[in-house]
């Protein structure tokens, strides 16, 4: 008897079942926080700066600007 795969028991996810955009574009610039909080706690523990700009910190920046085209 074969096993199925995990992944073909998983509803479909098509984009009538998406939430409206007003949702999504709250909830990405929600999400824009978490790397900006990250960014705090790499300064405060004296992280290398390089990391809490170059990644921490170009992450927030992106959400937001796709943030700031789903709310347009």
């Amino acid at each position: 008897m074969a096993i199925p795969f995990p992944a073909m028991s998983l509803p479909s996810h098509s984009a009538s079942r998406a939430p409206p955009i007003e949702k999504r574009d709250r909830f990405e610039l929600a999400a824009s926080t978490i790397p900006i909080g990250d960014a705090i706690i790499v300064l405060r523990s004296n992280g290398p700066k390089a990391t809490v700009y170059g990644v921490h910190g170009a992450t927030a920046v992106v959400l937001l600007a796709t943030a700031a085209l789903l709310f347009t």
